[in-house]
């Protein structure tokens, strides 16, 4: 008797959108960015690099992975759960190789890698990942608060130059616009609430987010959780600014306006792209253009830095994670 062939997956538009748009918009920006570049006189500035400062932040961000595997490990063991920091270690870089093929994948990749390898609650590693989130979105503010104390003369003498009040007024009909939509989409929303599924799943996040930051309460060693957080995002900083000594251009760059570039393209990071190509580079660009960074040398600067970082750590290392598990996970069922 003939066995009946199983149909193939059918892929809905939704979901095949939820990949290839972030992928368009990426090759899009990275094309407007770079589209009347003269090819030969970038890599030209490339090649006159000093290749060291361009590895050394490679070393950098391997490190402050490794930092971050010992924050999860913190957290899980927090739960009531366990895991070797080697595959803790290693589910974090199949994160972020996650991260750069499907945008806002990665902490799923790395939940379902930890619970296939140790058996741990995809659940329970969830609470644990926003919570993490959670600290770095304070990290990252506490950033934010000290590159504006920082550079505050700078931004002010910048925004002295701008006629601030004709732009706000020239905007002011899209600025109207806008909020008439959000009061409008706000209150059908607060009227459907108790229909709308979008409501629902709002709720069941805001539950989840404060469920995950009062798991903190049970991490046995707060100032070493705290003091990882910090030291984090302070390697986060060192790669971006250790690859200024890479560059002529921007060797002789201060911390502070290190800090103006780091934010600028940590915002480039968190847009919905692949890996921040495009985003990343354009923020970038743009903030070293305060600093009065030729045009060419800051996409030189931005092309290298990225494309190195991401090559060797994130595809690199996140395949060579992935292949280790692979073996253990083959090793374990024979």
């Amino acid at each position: 008797m003939e066995t009946e062939k199983e149909s193939p997956k059918k892929y809905s538009f939704k979901s095949i959108a939820k990949l290839t748009i972030p992928l368009v918009l990426s090759v899009l920006i990275f094309y407007f960015i770079y589209r009347n570049e003269d090819w030969g006189e970038l890599i030209g500035y490339i090649k006159d690099s000093e290749i060291g400062w361009l590895l050394l932040p490679v070393a950098i961000g391997m490190f402050s992975h490794f930092l971050r595997a010992i924050r999860w490990k913190m957290l899980i063991k927090a739960s009531g759960m366990n895991a070797p920091l080697g595959n803790i270690f290693h589910s974090v870089m199949i994160g972020y190789f996650a991260n750069f093929l499907f945008p806002r994948a990665g902490e799923v990749a790395r939940c379902g890698v930890l619970k296939k390898s140790d058996g741990i609650s995809f659940t329970t590693l969830i609470g644990t990942v926003i919570t993490e989130r959670l600290f770095d979105m304070l990290v990252t503010a506490l950033i934010i608060v000290a590159t504006i104390i920082l550079q505050y003369q700078y931004f002010a003498s910048t925004l002295a130059t701008i006629d601030l009040g004709s732009k706000i007024m020239n905007m002011l009909p899209f600025i109207v616009i806008f909020t008439v939509i959000i009061v409008c989409v706000g209150v059908f929303f607060y009227k459907k609430r108790n229909e709308s599924k979008l409501y629902d799943k709002g709720r069941e996040t805001l539950k989840k987010i404060g469920t995950g930051f009062a798991s903190f309460k049970d991490v046995s060693n707060k100032a070493l959780f705290i003091a990882l957080s910090l030291l984090i995002f302070f390697c986060y900083f060192m790669m971006l600014y250790v690859s200024f000594w890479a560059f002529d251009a921007t060797k002789e760059l201060s911390i502070s306006a290190g800090l103006v570039v780091y934010v600028m393209g940590a915002l480039g990071i968190i847009a919905p792209v692949q890996g921040g190509i495009g985003a990343w580079h354009y923020l970038t660009i743009t903030a070293l253009s305060f600093y009065f960074i030729p045009e060419t040398e800051a996409k030189a600067f931005a092309l290298a830095t990225h494309t190195v970082q991401t090559i060797v750590v994130y595809v690199g290392f996140g395949l060579l994670s992935y292949l280790i598990m692979s073996i253990k996970g083959h090793r374990n069922n024979s």
